[in-house]
């Protein structure tokens, strides 16, 4: 395994950040207690749209930041 660490491309034309911008939903499955919502938490926490961990909810305390089931 390298110990190098990982240093980020540049895409050059911007379309990475572009098409990130337009991605608004994700889904993560997995079985039970396998870190879905810490996984959740930590997606959302590095992209801003949380400002704080604990922030993101089941269903029954709808905010602006909600996890879900199907």
């Amino acid at each position: 395994m390298s110990e190098e660490p990982v240093r980020p491309t540049d895409s050059g034309d911007g379309q990475v950040l572009e098409e990130a911008a337009r991605r608004r939903t994700f889904a993560v499955i997995s079985h039970p207690d396998a870190g879905k919502s810490t996984l959740t938490e930590a997606l959302t926490l590095h992209a801003h749209a949380i400002s704080q961990a604990g922030a993101i909810h089941g269903k029954a305390g709808r905010a602006a930041t909600v996890s879900d089931w199907m």
